[in-house]
């Protein structure tokens, strides 16, 4: 597929793709928690809590394949680090969730995507130093 040379260029950036995954995991996080909430009929807390988890694997998923570009099978190191490090920015997403929500008053749905944006920095250099290794900038497949 062409792309041209910008769109290239950026998407050669590891930063950037792992921004893209952000902003879809996001999306589907708040859409998720959405729906945990007002057809499933969960509460706030409760809804965030249940749409956690998938939003998790699909960031897991899209990160190993497309931001840090790990084909190899899935190995239980790679499982247990990341499990580690989604706690650790759990206890830095969920608080601002709360903080966001309750305290602030923001809208549910809202307050989901804006707790998962402020995890983000954290998130991204746990993934780089722990789960998916260092190294320099590697290059996703996305020239041709």
């Amino acid at each position: 597929m062409y792309l041209p040379q910008p769109v290239r260029w950026l998407l050669n950036h590891r930063l950037v793709r792992f921004g893209i995954v952000g902003g879809v995991v996001t999306g589907f996080f708040m859409g998720l928690n959405t729906v945990m909430t007002r057809i499933v009929g969960l509460g706030p807390q409760a809804g965030f809590c249940a749409a956690y988890p998938f939003a998790l694997a699909l960031h897991f998923t899209l990160n190993k394949l497309w931001t840090f570009g790990k084909r190899g099978a899935v190995t239980r190191k790679q499982v247990l680090e990341y499990l580690v490090a989604a706690l650790i920015t759990f206890l830095i997403q969920y608080p601002s969730f709360v903080l966001l929500q309750r305290v602030i008053g923001l809208p549910n749905w809202v307050a989901a995507g804006g707790a998962n944006v402020i995890q983000m920095g954290a998130s991204y250099l746990l993934l780089r130093a722990r789960v998916f290794g260092k190294g320099g900038e590697e290059t996703a497949d996305v020239t041709t």
